[in-house]
C-alpha cells in the first residue's frame, strides 16, 4: 500500500479507482490523503472505505460548490473541496470488452454477484474466463469459470468474500500447453510463450492439472506406482495419471500394465532390451522351442530379478 503523498507529483495524476464504489468510474486525482494500492501503469485503487463522501458533498456545497442533488455521482474532488472540473466517466465504445457487476448479495453466507459481459459489437459467440481476486495481490488471483459461447450474464456464487474483484481473460493459448494465455499470467505465472515453462518437456498445462504447480521432478514417482512423473507423461494420452497408483482403477498398478501392447509389462520393457513406448515383439522369442522366451531363459540364469529358474526336463 502507498501514501498518496509519496506518489508521483503527489497523487495528482494517474487514474484512482474507489474501493468503497467499485460501481464508479474512475475519480480524477486524489486530494483525500488516503493510501492507495497501485495496479500498475498508472492505474489505482483508493483504500476510502473509511471516506464519507456524503459530509464531502455537504462541505462543498457550504463553500459554495454543487449541492448533491446538482452534483454528478461519483464526486471528482477539485481545489477547495468542490467537485472537479476535470472529472470524467469512464467511457466505453462498443469496440471495447468490458465486465459490469450489477448486483450483489452479501448477507449470510450467500455471498452472490451478477456480472455482465458487454463485448464488442462484431462479436457474437465470444467465450472469455472470469478470474477473482479479494486482495488485487498478483499471485492471488483465481479461474473462477469459463462462459458459454455468446454468454453475457454471469451469476458468481459462493464467493470467499464480500470484498471480491473479477477480470475478463481471453482464451488464446499461444504455446499450446493447454493454458490460456490469461491464466498463465493470472494465475500459474508460468510463461505464456513456452510450453513448458521448467524446460522439463512436460507441458505446464499437463502439470497443473495433476499437481497445480510446475514444480515436479521428471525422475520422481509421487503416486507409487513404480512409473516416474515423466513416464506417465509420456503415456498420457492413455489416460495415465502421475498422482494417481492405479489410473484405470482396474486393480493393476500403473507399472503392470501394458502400454506398447506387446504383453509385456510397463516395468518389465527395459529389462527384456525394450521400451514402454514401443511394442516389442522380438522379446517373445523362443528359438530352442521349450516354451520360455530366450530373454526370459537369459535372465533367470543370470539370476537377474529373481526370476525363477527353469528345466526343460518337467521330471526332475
Amino acid at each position: 500500500m502507498i501514501a498518496v503523498e509519496d506518489l508521483p507529483r503527489g497523487g495528482t495524476t494517474g487514474t484512482f479507482y474507489s474501493l468503497a464504489h467499485p460501481d464508479w468510474p474512475p475519480l480524477p486525482g486524489d486530494p483525500r490523503q488516503v493510501p492507495v494500492w497501485s495496479l500498475g501503469s498508472g492505474l489505482y485503487l483508493l483504500n476510502d472505505l473509511t471516506v464519507n463522501y456524503a459530509q464531502a458533498q455537504i462541505a462543498s456545497s457550504s463553500a459554495g460548490g454543487m449541492t448533491a442533488m446538482e452534483a454528478p455521482s461519483p464526486p471528482g474532488f477539485g481545489d477547495g473541496g468542490g467537485f472537479g472540473s476535470d472529472f470524467q466517466f469512464q467511457a466505453f465504445t462498443t469496440n471495447d470488452l468490458w465486465l459490469q457487476i450489477t448486483g450483489t448479495t452479501n448477507t449470510g453466507t450467500a455471498l452472490t454477484a451478477f456480472l455482465v459481459i458487454h463485448t464488442p459489437w462484431n462479436v457474437s459467440s465470444g467465450v472469455y474466463d472470469l478470474f477473482a481476486t479479494t486482495t488485487l495481490a498478483p499471485s492471488a488471483w483465481q479461474w473462477v469459470l469459463r462462459c458459454a459461447p455468446g454468454q453475457t450474464n454471469l451469476t458468481v456464487t459462493n464467493l470467499s468474500s464480500p470484498n471480491e474483484f473479477f477480470i475478463l481473460g481471453l482464451t488464446n493459448d499461444t504455446d499450446g500447453d493447454g493454458l490460456s494465455d490469461a491464466f498463465e499470467l493470472l494465475v500459474s505465472h508460468t510463461n505464456p510463450n513456452l510450453p513448458s515453462t521448467d524446460g522439463t518437456g512436460m507441458t505446464d498445462g499437463w502439470e497443473w492439472q495433476y499437481f497445480g504447480s510446475i514444480s515436479n521432478n521428471p525422475s520422481g514417482d509421487p503416486d507409487g506406482d513404480g512409473l516416474t512423473t515423466m513416464q506417465e507423461w509420456q503415456m498420457r494420452t492413455a489416460g495415465y495419471n502421475p498422482a494417481v497408483f492405479d489410473s484405470n482403477t482396474n486393480g493393476v498398478g500403473d507399472a503392470y500394465e501394458d502400454y506398447s501392447g506387446d504383453g509385456l509389462a510397463n516395468f518389465m520393457e527395459a529389462y527384456f532390451g525394450g521400451n514402454m513406448m514401443t511394442s516389442n515383439p522380438t522379446w517373445k522369442v523362443d528359438a530352442d522351442g521349450d516354451g520360455l522366451p530366450d530373454l526370459y531363459e537369459a535372465l533367470a540364469g543370470s539370476g537377474a530379478l529373481g526370476l525363477p529358474g527353469y528345466s526343460k526336463n518337467p521330471v526332475p
